[in-house]
């Protein structure tokens, strides 16, 4: 009869086999709780996004912040167990971005986002808070990188185009590449500046203020414009009612084939000016003048019935050629109380809060 002599096991031996068994019968407990569980808050919907991001171009230069966006999630994120396949963040100046991510479990999930546009790289990490299972807002971080600092673009139509070109450029890697086709009308490039520039400020312009574009020597070839768009604090629509555009006329001749850059002063820059009083949006404008009289002009307007308009704010500077000439002009470097817009590419970063609409 054969006869098995069984090793002998101590206790530290008898303890890591206790140890490992636990271990499997967690991993194995936690596996089908994995299995049988699934995000139990639902997030899709379209989020109103208050953010303060921080724009720092590759040439160290801190531009204005970015504040405004939508965030749109399509996918009902219980029914997918938390996948979000289908979203996009539209960032106020850049094309809409293509995220995709995950929400996680509990009554305040985190969620991951991530993806790309036209324009930029972008990722989302945060919270959610929810009521009875469906999300309410998102809380968190929002990093990436854009392909060119803040600007959109836009044309008039006709066969004109606005594009981002990085084949001729004054300083840097980019420049907007405005093309006129004989349509009059706005093709352009605009940007919202950073905040404290007023009506008032019109006046007394020495410096700091300057565009460099390269434009075709086509005969009649008229330069470019810059419109800035003043609005009386709390108005919501760029247009309508309590804003005035002052759009001013630097550079109105024949190009010359080569980057040119031209400063505005008050002294010497022309303009026009075109607006909405603040009470019901009765339109106003006015002819040709000298940047420095052009606040007095503007107060002046039986409209306006004595208001003010010293204090409306700068809220967004818009770079154009206009007239239904056929020709090609460059933008680079537009420089607007002291600060300059390259529209080079950029690093994005900062906190947001978004709320269902």
């Amino acid at each position: 009869m054969l006869k098995f002599k069984l090793p002998k096991i101590g206790i530290r031996t008898i303890s890591v086999l206790m140890a490992v068994m636990l271990l499997v019968s967690s991993l194995a407990a936690s596996m089908a709780f994995a299995a049988a569980t699934s995000a139990t808050v639902n997030v899709s919907g379209t989020y109103d996004v208050i953010c303060t991001l921080k724009v720092i171009d590759v040439n160290g230069q801190s531009l204005s912040r970015i504040e405004t966006a939508t965030l749109a999630i399509t996918d009902d994120t219980v029914s997918t167990k938390g996948i979000i396949s289908t979203s996009t963040l539209t960032i106020t100046g850049y094309a809409a971005i293509s995220l995709t991510g995950f929400v996680g479990m509990g009554s305040r999930p985190q969620i991951n986002l991530s993806g790309s546009g036209t324009d930029a790289v972008v990722s989302i990490v945060g919270r959610i808070q929810s009521s009875e299972n469906v999300a309410t807002g998102i809380t968190g971080q929002i990093t990436g990188t854009l392909e060119h600092s803040q600007g959109t673009l836009g044309a008039a139509g006709g066969g004109a185009t606005a594009t981002w070109d990085v084949a001729k450029q004054y300083n840097g890697a980019v420049s907007a590449k405005l093309v006129q086709n004989g349509v009059e009308g706005s093709t352009y490039v605009q940007f919202v500046p950073k905040r404290g520039f007023y009506i008032k400020d019109l006046d007394t312009i020495t410096a700091g203020f300057s565009v460099a574009h390269f434009l075709e020597s086509e005969a009649g070839g008229w330069g470019p414009q810059i419109e800035l768009k003043f609005q009386k604090k709390g108005t919501a629509t760029p247009d309508g009612i309590a804003h005035v555009d002052v759009t001013l006329i630097p550079y109105q001749q024949d190009g010359t084939d080569a980057w040119v850059v031209t400063s505005m002063t008050s002294a010497a820059t022309n303009c026009l000016y075109y607006g909405n009083d603040d009470v019901d949006g009765t339109a106003f404008d006015g002819p040709s003048g000298l940047l420095s009289a052009v606040e007095a002009a503007i107060n002046a307007e039986g409209v306006l019935n004595g208001a003010s308009t010293s204090k409306w704010e700068l809220t967004r500077v818009r770079v154009e050629i206009w007239e239904a000439v056929a020709r090609d002009c460059w933008i680079d470097e537009v420089t607007i109380n002291g600060t300059t817009y390259s529209f080079e590419p950029a690093s994005v970063s900062g906190s947001f809060r978004a709320t269902v609409q």
